[in-house]
């Protein structure tokens, strides 16, 4: 099955998982930023820390990814403009915004090394892009096996960066941040994804595959925050390896499985796959939007603390999502009416009218 989007059509089921990973985000922050608590410590955090980027990085290369012969000089302009418009414009508004209303401060404390605080996401996603071209144009000049050639290279400088703690010295914020390189290796699964995608979906739909990608999560897991004093005596490096990259590549997978086995029932009309799926097409909005309306909480955290609360803090995080977004998503269609803000948000312009 062939899973090119095209212009006229939308994969219901990716769309619904970033629904899933946009909702998973504004209920860690509700967790964090809300209720305070430490999101090394809450199950619910690790648990979605184990999916959430890693997928956002992988959805984001499986759509930017084409042959580069596509790459025209006219193509590379309008998506450099319009991804520095949504991607750097837009985060610099909500984050000047986000320092005078949140935090009280310089509206630029951004500007000397572009510390973009809770909107390092949409800055590490423009630089990927960046690089990204940069890597296309190479493989224009010469041969397109450069491109995936340089691609490589820098996953597997992602995968070994969480060993490499010497390298934090030498980071440029503006053009290459430590969490841009960190995962950029979803980013380079999700293109090699959309470049070999049906044997790839072909493999992942075999049984026991689930059941491989099911041990492999669940082991990961236990191995990773079961064990951690364990680790952290004998082996510290194999703490990292299992932490850093087994239970996200393990979570990934089995999270993609999940949704694209079930992607004709997310093709069904319902009121709730709406809503889903609206939260999915909608992720730029809800990302800039709800760090300006998470509660502050803390008489919740002081009641999560204590003992295993994975259900109770699921339950109170959705409440608490479910409202913000609530707020959201009525108030994202009326920012993107406004003329100025809709290519902020990342929304084409409104095709003229016929004349009649």
């Amino acid at each position: 099955m062939t899973l090119h989007p095209s212009s006229t059509s939308r994969l219901n089921w990716i769309d619904a998982l970033r629904g899933l990973t946009m909702l998973s985000v504004v209920m860690v922050h509700v967790l964090v930023s809300g209720f305070g608590l430490n999101p090394n410590q809450s199950p619910l955090a690790i648990l979605r820390g184990t999916f959430t980027l890693p997928l956002f990085f992988f959805v984001s290369g499986f759509f930017l990814c084409r042959p580069v012969a596509e790459w025209t000089r006219t193509r590379i302009t309008r998506a450099l403009r319009v991804r520095s418009l949504a991607l750097l414009g837009g985060t610099i508004l909500f984050s000047t915004l986000y320092f005078i209303v949140m935090h009280r401060a310089d509206p630029l404390s951004w500007l000397p090394d572009a510390n973009f605080v809770e909107y390092w996401y949409t800055i590490s996603l423009f630089q990927i892009f960046i690089w990204y071209i940069l890597f296309t144009l190479a493989g224009r000049l010469t041969s397109p096996h450069l491109t995936w050639t340089l691609i490589l290279i820098a996953a597997l400088a992602s995968a070994a960066l969480p060993y490499t703690p010497w390298a934090s010295s030498y980071w440029c914020y503006w053009w290459l941040n430590e969490k841009t390189l960190l995962y950029f290796q979803y980013f380079a699964i999700g293109m090699a994804v959309r470049r070999w995608q049906e044997p790839f979906f072909s493999w992942l739909s075999r049984p026991w595959v689930l059941t491989l990608l099911i041990i492999g999560y669940c082991s990961s897991l236990m191995a990773g925050w079961t064990y951690t004093n364990f680790w952290t005596d004998h082996a510290p490096w194999m703490l990292t390896i299992v932490r850093e990259e087994l239970s996200r590549l393990f979570g990934l997978l089995l999270v993609l499985r999940i949704f694209y086995m079930a992607r004709e029932w997310f093709d069904r009309d319902t009121p709730l796959l709406r809503i889903w799926l609206l939260i999915g097409r909608r992720t730029l909005d809800i990302y800039f939007l709800h760090y300006f309306l998470v509660p502050r909480m803390r008489w919740v955290g002081a009641y999560l603390r204590h003992g295993n609360t994975f259900i109770p803090e699921f339950i109170a995080a959705a409440i608490v999502a479910a409202v913000i977004l609530a707020i959201i998503l009525p108030l994202s269609r009326l920012l993107r009416t406004a003329p100025l803000i809709r290519p902020l948000l990342g929304a084409k312009s409104p095709k003229p009218k016929p004349a009649p």
